[in-house]
């Protein structure tokens, strides 16, 4: 799935959102590329009275560490929903 998507953050995604399903089957709702104003958050969790917005990164061989980037993105996100705190999630998938 690496080596034919589009994009290099499909398997991290897909992965967190098989585990994010568990916890909210049946009972809540797992948006993906929730839109905020022009902006898109990669998912949106909700469950019972609980709103989780969360970015997801991939930190790669090639690239800079990501959690300036992500926290910056997430902040953006959460003040466009008028949230205090959300989840940064990042997939080291660099060489060992």
């Amino acid at each position: 799935m690496l080596g034919s998507a589009p994009y290099h953050e499909v398997a991290p995604h897909l992965v967190l959102m098989a585990f994010l399903h568990r916890m909210v089957n049946g009972d809540g709702t797992l948006e993906r590329e929730y839109a905020i104003g022009a902006w898109r958050m990669d998912l949106c969790l909700r469950y019972g009275p609980l709103t989780l917005g969360m970015e997801l990164k991939v930190w790669r061989d090639s690239a800079p560490n990501p959690l300036t980037e992500g926290l910056e993105q997430l902040d953006g996100y959460l003040a466009g929903l008028g949230f205090d705190s959300g989840w940064l999630v990042i997939f080291d998938r660099r060489a060992g």
